[in-house]
C-alpha cells in the first residue's frame, strides 16, 4: 500500500508548526488543500475542544484509492481544520 503522510506539531502560543513528511514540499499544501475540501459539508463537531498547548495531528493519503485517513489529539474537528487553515496558509 502507497501512502503519504503529513504530520504537524501546532504550537498554540508561538503560533508555529513543524512538519514531517514524505511529500515533496511543493505539493504539501495540495493534499492539504484535498483533506479540507473532503471536509467541507460533514457537518458540526459538539465535541469539546481539548485544551493543549502543542496539537499533534497526523494526515495519511492512500493513493490506490485516495482516501484520507487523519488521527489528532484536538478533540473536535473544528479545532482541527482550523489549525489546518492555518498551517495551509504558510504552506
Amino acid at each position: 500500500m502507497s501512502r503519504l503522510y503529513l504530520n504537524i506539531r501546532y504550537t498554540v502560543e508561538a503560533d508555529t508548526f513543524e512538519t514531517e513528511s514524505n511529500i515533496k514540499p511543493a505539493h504539501r499544501a495540495e493534499v492539504l488543500e484535498g483533506f479540507l475540501r473532503c471536509q467541507i459539508g460533514k457537518g458540526e463537531d459538539a465535541t469539546p475542544a481539548e485544551e493543549r498547548e502543542v496539537y499533534t495531528i497526523k494526515i495519511q493519503l492512500d493513493l490506490t484509492d485516495d482516501t484520507y485517513y487523519v488521527e489528532h489529539d484536538c478533540g473536535n474537528k473544528g479545532l482541527r481544520d482550523g489549525i489546518l487553515m492555518r498551517v495551509l496558509k504558510d504552506l
